[in-house]
């Protein structure tokens, strides 16, 4: 989608205010990315000073397995959703369906050769849908959806260890030039409905765990221009969709939390230190790149002082923040958990070349988005010495104190359950204090706040509560239980 005459500094200003729904990470080169409620929404492709064009992430007007188990075939509520995102959708990005890919996991797979009733249903999904399809669909699909076909295909994927998939394409329909109109997002959201139906559902409206969601290919026709005044309820629709899909399927806590930790107001009263911090940016990856041996930091912050000027090497003017987000107990252990982050900033600061790339790219960009938002050139140099990793633990409800407590001053100190979990932890993983203290002997300030967030289950924006400090279990349940 392209907007007419929309300059590059008048987007990144609407979006670059610390206050506000949506938040941007801007970038000098490459696209720059616009995030609402934590989950990528669109991003920005620049031509000199212009926007060149927007892009959205598709996933966010994807159902998934969550969604639709919450719906059955007999009622009009999956139709609706799909039409509602499509509908939606074609408004700015008018499209083609091309291609439907249909998915079986290889121990899904292995269950239909051994079981009876698991072969039946593979059977009956395919049987249901070639139906449907030579019924209604013949001029769309060519793909005479033939059972021992489909199995040949999948069982030579199987044995050359491939993921198992079968791509049903569309005919290139050339003389079609409906795909705007209302009709022909009825006959594709048709064509989604039912093979959603014969994969997910069986005919007595059972869920059947077998296929995973077919996946619907579009391919673009043309771009659509809009101006500057319709552009209002485009970030209506974005918002919606993002909205609609944690209704469907959950709220995912973390992102939302680390979404209202770069935005809120409330932020500057909740902790001394960020009165007066910049808010960088969100999910900031350690090496650029590269996956290997990279970790990701949730929220970036640093503390500028705009008065000093950097005039050599030894007059930093800006003291880093690298702030990781917990939300309850699931989040804490495992291979995603606070070992793994504590191990990813050992490595980092562990590896002098590796360390110095990171801070010269972020002096950089955070340079230059401060040049781009407010107008300011400032040199930033960040102080090496004095570098501070925190990790915050939002408790979004009573019955979870505990179990984080648990984790936190009990498992993840037992070097036992360290040893029993290995398999599910980073292999480099001792015992919490011990994993502190390294990182502490490197000269990094290491601290664990914790965050009341159980505004009465209102998880659109923090709580007033400010964040406290515990060392024992029975501190942490006794703070989180004051009023």
């Amino acid at each position: 989608m392209k907007i007419d005459n929309m300059k590059l500094e008048e987007i990144r200003e609407r979006y670059g205010k610390e206050k506000g729904d949506f938040f941007i990470r801007i970038r000098e080169q490459g696209n720059d990315i616009v995030y609402y409620n934590g989950i990528k929404a669109f991003e920005i492709r620049k031509n000199g000073e212009k926007v060149s064009k927007i892009i959205i992430a598709d996933n966010i007007f994807n159902l998934n397995r969550t969604n639709i188990q919450n719906f059955t075939k007999n009622t009009e509520d999956l139709k609706s959703a799909i039409k509602q995102v499509r509908k939606d959708l074609n408004g700015y990005f008018p499209r083609e369906l091309n291609k439907i890919t249909l998915e079986i996991s290889r121990k899904n797979y292995e269950n239909v050769e051994m079981n009876d009733k698991n072969r039946e249903k593979f059977s009956d999904s395919i049987e249901r849908i070639k139906k449907i399809v030579e019924t209604n669909y013949r001029n769309y699909i060519e793909d005479k959806l033939d059972k021992e076909k489909i199995k040949e295909e999948l069982n030579k994927k199987y044995e050359n260890n491939e993921k198992l998939t079968y791509e049903i394409y569309l005919k290139n329909r050339r003389d079609i030039k409906e795909y705007k109109e209302d009709s022909y997002i009825e006959k594709i959201v048709d064509i989604e409905y039912n093979f959603i139906n014969c994969f997910i559902f069986d005919e007595n409206t059972n869920y059947i765990p077998l296929f995973t969601i077919p996946k619907f290919k579009y391919k673009k026709n043309e771009e659509i221009q809009i101006g500057k005044e319709e552009y209002e309820k485009f970030e209506e629709i974005i918002k919606q969709a993002i909205e609609d899909y944690e209704k469907k399927t959950k709220v995912e806590k973390e992102k939302k939390y680390q979404h209202i930790f770069m935005t809120s107001e409330i932020l500057i009263n909740k902790y001394i230190t960020f009165k007066n911090i910049y808010r960088f940016e969100e999910e900031y990856y350690t090496k650029e790149k590269s996956k290997k041996d990279r970790g990701r930091i949730d929220c970036i912050f640093v503390k500028i002082d705009e008065n000093s000027k950097v005039i050599n090497e030894d007059k930093p003017n800006a003291e880093l923040y690298l702030i990781e987000l917990k939300v309850d107990e699931g989040v804490i252990g495992g291979s995603n958990g606070v070992n793994k982050h504590l191990n990813d900033i050992e490595k980092l600061k562990a590896n002098e070349e590796k360390f110095d790339d990171f801070i010269n790219l972020l002096q950089e960009r955070i340079a230059y988005r401060k040049s781009c938002i407010e107008s300011k050139n400032i040199k930033i140099k960040i102080d090496r010495d004095n570098i501070h990793f925190w990790t915050i633990i939002a408790i979004s409800k009573e019955e979870s104190v505990e179990e984080v407590a648990n984790m936190l001053y009990k498992n993840l100190e037992n070097p036992k359950y360290i040893e029993d979990k290995r398999n599910k932890l980073p292999e480099e993983s001792v015992v919490l204090s011990e994993q502190i203290k390294k990182v502490k002997d490197m000269g990094i300030d290491v601290k664990f706040l914790f965050d009341k967030w159980n505004d009465k289950m209102n998880y659109n924006k923090l709580s007033n509560k400010y964040l406290f400090e515990a060392k024992t279990p029975e501190e942490l349940l006794s703070k989180w239980k004051e009023e």
